[in-house]
This record gives structure tokens, sequence and C-alpha cells, in this order.
């Protein structure tokens, strides 16, 4: 089982405070909106350095019962059947 960024909190918080996905694309110092719409939406991945600035702009603790979710996802590797 492995964990991943709780997207729909991200994205819930983020809208709770009233903030816009060009801001939170600002903050983490990316190119533009699309950018970081692309990480609200699962397309690519938060690096690890812009899980600090997301938590602490929409007061979200660090933690494995928020922040995280598991997920049941099956890895994207090809596994040998031999």
């Amino acid at each position: 089982m492995d964990y991943e960024i709780n997207l729909k909190l991200v994205k819930s918080r983020r809208i709770q405070k009233g903030l816009t996905q060009k801001q939170m694309a600002d903050l983490l110092g990316l190119e533009g909106r699309s950018s970081y719409n692309k990480r609200e939406n699962g397309e690519i991945n938060f690096k690890s350095t812009e899980i600090p600035i997301i938590s602490e702009a929409l007061g979200i603790e660090i933690d494995f019962k928020n922040f995280f979710s598991k997920t049941l996802r099956k890895s994207k590797r090809i596994q040998d059947v031999n």
C-alpha cells in the first residue's frame, strides 16, 4: 500500500481559503496556473520541496491522517511473469 497527497483536501482547502490556482503557482514558484493545475489534478506529482509550502499556505498539517491518503493503485512497473 502506498501513500499519496490527498488532492481533494488540497483543492477544497485552497478554495475555502479563497486562493486561486495562479496564486498557488506563484507561491510554489511555478511558471503559471496550468503547472499548478496539473499537480492539483494528479497529472504531475507535487515535489517534496512543495509540500511544506502547500501545508503552510493551506493550513494543513503534514500527517498520514489528513494530508496523505492510502492508495491501492497498482504499480506502473512491468513485472516478470516467469
